[in-house]
């Protein structure tokens, strides 16, 4: 839910992200989706990060006409850059930052 309130605000207050979760016929308080955002929260956001971006899509070759003048292949990467802040923001920075970074 707050990924959601995420892609159309990046910096999405609690109150905005709870208009997300009222949308899904939720009803929370903001306290309690700030209550959320733990050690366990982070931990989660973390995995499903990991676990995402190591995935490997493929797909059914497609034979079509426009395709026809790349005999090898036509190849697609995602070129994403995901960018932290300069300074770790809170106390659970550590799980996210690499070793080193200060």
């Amino acid at each position: 839910m707050c990924v959601l309130g995420w892609m159309n605000n990046a910096s999405a207050s609690y109150s905005q992200l709870n208009h997300v979760v009222a949308s899904l016929d939720l009803h929370v308080r903001n306290q309690a989706i700030e209550e959320r955002f733990g050690p366990a929260g982070s931990s989660l956001m973390r995995h499903l990060l990991e676990e995402a971006t190591g995935q490997l899509l493929q797909g059914q070759g497609v034979e079509t006409p426009l395709f026809e003048p790349f005999a090898g292949g036509v190849f697609l990467q995602d070129g994403s850059v995901v960018s932290l802040p300069n300074e770790p923001p809170h106390e659970l920075a550590w799980l996210w930052w690499p070793v080193g970074i200060q």
